[in-house]
């Protein structure tokens, strides 16, 4: 069971650097911030630049709301346009430097692996499996002090 302590540490600005096996890579920044509802919940996005070498350059985004429940972290989408969606569960380990949850989205199986290197750093590693994808997501989260 991870502590709502350390569930509620993760608020703040993050810079993210991100890889896809082949895809291209990403930079931005994340933020965790309170979410007014169900409590304790975060308000998570991110945002940044994507470059694909068969694209080029262009700007991306993505909005999820983190739940902290008894033994899990329950990550939903966020979408103005309906209800929100259950994306993955996330258990944490037993000493809860790490958490892991999977999703499937049609015939693709999302798993997520969370490491908590310390206070100020954690990684996010996606492996994505189907039919027409084999994907690997590897995503770099440090802390950006406010001075």
């Amino acid at each position: 069971m991870i502590s709502k302590e350390k569930f509620l540490s993760l608020q703040g600005k993050w810079a993210l650097k991100r890889s896809t096996n082949g895809f291209g890579n990403m930079q931005g920044v994340a933020v965790f911030s309170p979410f007014v509802g169900q409590y304790p919940s975060l308000l998570y996005r991110e945002e940044g630049t994507f470059f694909t070498p068969q694209e080029g350059l262009f700007d991306f985004y993505r909005d999820y709301i983190y739940f902290l429940n008894d033994k899990q972290i329950d990550v939903y989408f966020v979408s103005v346009s309906k209800k929100q969606d259950l994306f993955l569960s996330l258990t944490p380990s037993s000493t809860n430097r790490s958490a892991t949850g999977s999703h499937m989205c049609k015939e693709d199986l999302y798993v997520a692996t969370y490491q908590f290197l310390d206070s100020d750093t954690f990684t996010l590693y996606y492996e994505i499996k189907g039919p027409k994808k084999d994907l690997i997501i590897e995503t770099l989260f440090e802390r950006v002090h406010l001075s």
